[in-house]
């Protein structure tokens, strides 16, 4: 998560750490088991899990992308740096993020 969506989390006023890191195997298993324990028990408790292991298993995947053959191929030119791109992203959610405040507020 810092990597890619730090500076975006700190910009927006939040706070970005790492606190601890789960192995994907551990997170799937137990996802899978709350899934389990939801589905057995959904006539007396009407449970939802908060994660199903197919969700586990997206989370725990890792992915990277590169436009290396958008450029190669494609002639691809971004008209705009990651850095910018990433400051008129954060721009927009600050603008969508308060205006939604305020409209709850009202």
């Amino acid at each position: 998560m810092l990597g890619f969506f730090g500076p975006s989390v700190v910009a927006t006023g939040g706070v970005a750490f790492h606190l601890f890191t789960i192995p994907a195997i551990i997170f799937i298993v137990v996802s899978y088991i709350m899934e389990l324990f939801c589905y057995l028990t959904a006539s007396v408790l009407h449970l939802q899990s908060p994660f199903t292991r197919i969700e586990a298993i997206k989370i725990a995947r890792s992915a990277s992308f590169s436009i290396a053959k958008a450029k190669e191929h494609l002639g691809y030119i971004p008209i705009v740096s990651l850095e910018e791109g990433l400051e008129r992203t954060t721009a927009d959610f600050k603008k969508r993020y308060y205006a939604a405040q305020k409209i709850k507020g009202q």
